[in-house]
């Protein structure tokens, strides 16, 4: 699928980065495309699609990366990330990533968000990626495709003076730190009658100290998605639709919510949620927000401060729509968002056949279609994402911003189908908040007392719990 004939819609080639010795290849590489791949057929990988999974890199340790410079991508740890390439050289790193990963060498990509393309313009806080798919019958006379998934945040060494960028065979390698995402243990659990003593001990009640406990905002994460019938989509996405908390006291909530969540415990879910760190990440994944917040979001080194952000935007943009990036007009609500089967989540990463790659919502409706949003182009079956759908090119009637697409099913049998009729894809950085178009019409919000409910596009903090982080930063 290839929008770039839209208006308002920039061609260009992702950057990539370099390859350094801490990512596995310290061999003489091939001198051309064809030894490499010749070389790659007596390893076996020509042959095979999926490549062996490395070990981490080790946290808190300087190593030199090879940078993919995505616009308007920001990838998190556990996300996947679909690559194409054309040119060359970025043809030959993944090839050579691919040979260390067969050789059982570590064989990691630096994937950096810029908006206007530049490599330290943007971000310093990036994600590690591995392949785990390669193309097993690449022949030249297309672009390599392979498939990656985020692994470790990262942050850029020496950014202000350009991360000691090194050019090597076009493609840079950066000096970056592997920041440490270790979530610390919980405090163990009492009996209740241990609990009401120790209670009596503190001055701060139990609903202050369960904000410095992952297991309890991420029971209060369960809560918000059960209770706001707008974020029904993300709860289905990320695996709250029936879960338990492992480690999680009910009395960390208030009246309503502690009978709700006690109730979810005697019915006993199958599933535990125990790791802290990828719960936050995938929960970061797969809201509908702007490349300022998720790179706010990759950036914080403290699942606690993470997940209290999280708990913000859930409850103060449950209702907000998400309106057009240059007209501002509202697109879709987010009782809309859905996942679609087989797809990673509300929010995936997608890559045309000219290897530019979308980060896309995938919505059930548009609010006011007709109005607000103009199809142009036949509807086309070749390059869809999404099997038995076909694709149409989807602008703002208004301002002409490229959208997206809608989907339409094209199955035969379409009344004894059960995939659904049409659905659309939206391009997350053409959708902003309602709430952040707001803040920027009225500067003044401060006004009369009253406190604007977005700081700056930094993202969403309400004054009844900006005392409490505080507390905790």
């Amino acid at each position: 699928m290839d929008g770039q004939c839209l208006h308002g819609l920039v061609r260009g080639a992702p950057h990539l980065c370099p390859m350094p010795p801490a990512c596995g290849l310290e061999t003489q590489p091939p001198s051309s495309i064809f030894e490499m791949v010749v070389t790659l057929a007596c390893f076996g990988v020509a042959n095979m699609e999926s490549l062996a999974r490395s070990q981490l890199l080790p946290s808190n340790t300087e190593v030199e990366l090879p940078i993919l410079v995505l616009p308007h991508v920001v990838l998190f740890p556990g996300e996947n990330l679909p690559l194409r390439v054309w040119e060359l050289h970025h043809v030959r790193l993944l090839l050579l990533l691919a040979f260390s990963q067969r050789r059982g060498q570590p064989a990691y990509l630096g994937i950096l968000n810029a908006r206007r393309r530049s490599l330290m313009e943007d971000a310093v806080v990036g994600c590690t990626c591995e392949m785990f798919e390669v193309e097993s019958d690449w022949d030249g006379s297309s672009p390599l495709t392979a498939k990656a998934k985020g692994r470790q945040r990262f942050r850029v060494l020496d950014a202000a003076r350009g991360g000691n960028m090194e050019m090597r065979q076009g493609i840079p390698h950066v000096r970056v730190l592997i920041l440490s995402d270790e979530c610390v243990s919980a405090y163990p659990r009492l009996p209740q009658w241990q609990r009401s003593k120790l209670h009596q001990c503190t001055y701060w009640p139990t609903t202050i100290m369960g904000l410095l406990s992952p297991a309890c905002l991420l029971g209060k994460v369960k809560q918000i998605l059960h209770s706001i019938e707008s974020w029904q989509g993300v709860r289905c996405a990320t695996g709250f639709e029936l879960c338990r908390i492992a480690g999680f006291s009910s009395d960390c909530l208030d009246g309503e919510e502690r009978g709700r969540e006690g109730a979810d415990e005697e019915e006993g879910a199958p599933v535990e949620m125990r790791d802290a760190v990828s719960l936050s990440f995938r929960l970061a994944a797969s809201l509908p927000l702007d490349d300022i917040t998720r790179q706010r979001l990759l950036a914080m080194d403290s699942v606690v401060y993470r997940l209290q952000n999280i708990i913000l935007l859930l409850k103060n943009t449950a209702e907000s729509k998400l309106c057009c990036a240059h007209c501002e007009v509202a697109l879709v609500g987010k009782g809309a968002l859905f996942s679609v089967p087989g797809a990673e989540g509300t929010v995936g990463a997608y890559s045309n056949p000219a290897g530019v790659v979308h980060q896309m919502l995938t919505v059930r409706e548009v609010l006011d279609e007709e109005e607000n949003v103009a199809l142009e182009g036949p509807i086309e079956t070749e390059g869809s994402w999404f099997e038995g759908y076909a694709w149409t090119i989807a602008y703002c009637r208004r301002c002409s911003l490229h959208l997206g697409w809608l989907f339409t099913c094209c199955e035969v049998n379409r009344e004894e189908s059960t995939n659904l009729p049409r659905f659309w894809g939206i391009r997350r950085q053409a959708l902003v908040d309602e709430l952040q178009c707001n803040a920027q019409r009225v500067p003044d919000s401060r006004q009369d007392g009253a406190r604007p409910q977005i700081d700056d596009g930094e993202g969403i903090v309400a004054e009844e719990e900006e005392m409490l982080i505080r507390m905790v930063e």
